[in-house]
């Protein structure tokens, strides 16, 4: 009973420090500066998909938070979208994206910037950050045309002062 408890209460603290969470994520993965001066020199062709198959304008339907710094037992996706979260994202021919997060209580991260492929993994980098601090997502992109992103992350997800490898999962729609 009592995981059950510790479980529920930390899903209440997740859910209200949910501008937070975001907020950093996107400060830690997007915003973080590197001494690397190379250039962003990513292909625009994957080995499965391109950029010129997922371009265009994508609305989530879900977007999940998994900590995996907790006990197997524990460690679950939240599903942010349920709360109210969306994240719109526009992706050009030529690699450019701007996305806008919307969060519970009119908050709105926008950042924007460019991607590429390594492999089958997408490669993304913000316009804040220096190559060398490129993210890598899986993405896949179904028959249904629903876009699907995912890639773990290092923040501070239940805001106890440790950095956790989150799990970052994300399904839109054109």
């Amino acid at each position: 009973m009592k995981k059950k408890n510790t479980l529920f209460f930390s899903r209440i603290k997740v859910h209200r420090n949910f501008g937070v969470l975001v907020s950093s994520l996107f400060l830690i993965v997007l915003c973080s500066c590197s001494d690397d001066e190379g250039e962003f020199d990513f292909p625009l062709e994957g080995e499965n998909l391109s950029i010129s198959d997922i371009a265009g304008n994508w609305t989530s339907f879900f977007v999940g938070f998994q900590d995996l710094g907790l006990p197997d037992d524990q460690s679950q996706t939240v599903d942010f979208s349920a709360m109210g979260a969306t994240t719109i994202l526009n992706i050009q021919n030529d690699g450019r994206f701007t996305s806008r997060f919307s969060l519970p209580g009119g908050s709105i991260v926008n950042f924007s910037g460019q991607m590429g492929f390594q492999d089958t993994e997408l490669v993304i980098l913000n316009d804040n950050s220096s190559p060398g601090d490129e993210v890598f997502f899986s993405v896949n992109l179904d028959s249904e045309d629903v876009l699907r992103l995912g890639g773990i992350l290092e923040l501070d997800f239940d805001e106890d002062g440790t950095i956790d490898e989150t799990v970052v999962s994300l399904a839109m729609v054109r």
